[in-house]
């Protein structure tokens, strides 16, 4: 006896259009929900734990298999979406070969009612196999220990500096790197990348020399990593002691100055976020929001990463002031 799914949405009159319209990015945020999910179901396959009937005469599907063949539209959206200097993990890669065969058009062009059991068995025995083929909780495990470690490393470094000044202010800077279209002509991928890099030590060292931070900037910690899409975004963790105004208009305002200094050219405009947190020796409650705020960093990295011409999830540091070292350029 055939089953038949729910009815399942997807936003896509043909497959073709997948591979033909201009492909709107979901953000981060979006984009890590649907491959958490994903692979949560990958895990459990490779468990022998995914239950595929609700009952034992197998005549309708559990709730989780119907859940993850309602994510498989999403899924495919995100294959064309991924920038391919991307390197995505084990288990992310399994899905998506496997939705590039043909034989899944009719599932995704809406047209999943017609289909038999045996397209839905064959789909999750085709992954089991080849999730198990490329051993991928043990290539997980390998990659998520160097996510780890980096966090491990900013908490150890956040602790020492708390313990050391007892209060800190902690502010958290992102930069989606936002270059002005002109600027994209002629420029090679290398180059584009080891000037973006060039250009957030400017800013960093322009932080350096404000005049409103000078001998109140414990630390900080940097990188640039690149996003699913391709896009660069520059993370700062900055440490301040002794800084009773409000920082985020400088920060904001050494942005914008640095744009104009030519180095590189980005727009002034560009999205800029900045999370501030006191923290003081005894709060919990800050110390363990800001610990929290280092793992939710690190959550997108255990999907996708890249590493190249600086780009990096390896966090990188940059001198404070406290005591007039030099700044390093």
């Amino acid at each position: 006896m055939n089953q038949i799914l729910p009815p399942i949405s997807n936003n896509w009159s043909s497959f073709s259009q997948m591979t033909q319209n201009i492909c709107i990015h979901p953000n981060d945020q979006q984009q890590v929900a649907i491959l958490a999910q994903t692979q949560k179901a990958l895990v459990r396959m490779e468990r022998d734990s995914f239950k595929i009937f609700a009952d034992k005469k197998r005549t309708k599907f559990s709730p989780e298999c119907i859940a993850f063949f309602r994510l498989i539209p999403s899924i495919a959206q995100l294959r064309f979406c991924l920038d391919q200097t991307i390197e995505i993990n084990s288990y992310i890669r399994v899905i998506f070969e496997e939705l590039s065969h043909p034989m899944h058009e009719q599932f995704l062009t809406g047209f999943h009612t017609y289909l038999d059991t045996e397209y839905y068995l064959n789909t999750i025995d085709r992954i089991k196999s080849a999730v198990i083929q490329n051993k991928c909780a043990l290539k997980s495990l390998k990659k998520v220990a160097l996510i780890k470690d980096q966090v491990s490393k900013q908490k150890k470094n956040f602790s020492q500096l708390l313990i050391k000044h007892q209060e800190l202010n902690c502010f958290l800077i992102e930069l989606p790197f936002e270059q002005n279209s002109a600027a994209l002509w002629g420029e090679s991928l290398d180059s584009s990348e080891k000037n973006t890099i060039l250009f957030l030590k400017k800013y960093l060292k322009n932080i350096h020399a404000a005049t409103i931070f000078d001998q109140k900037l414990c630390d900080i910690q940097w990188r640039i990593i690149k996003n699913f899409n391709g896009k660069l975004t520059g993370q700062i963790l900055i440490y301040l002691v002794n800084i009773n105004v409000d920082c985020q208009p400088a920060f904001q305002e050494i942005w914008t100055n640095t744009t104009k200094e030519g180095l590189a050219s980005y727009s002034p405009i560009s999205l800029f976020y900045i999370t501030p947190l006191t923290c003081y020796m005894g709060n919990g409650v800050a110390l363990k929001e800001w610990k929290e705020k280092l793992d939710l960093l690190q959550i997108p990295l255990e999907f996708y990463s890249y590493k190249a011409n600086g780009i990096s999830f390896e966090w990188k540091s940059y001198t404070g002031n406290l005591y007039a070292l030099k700044s390093k350029d």
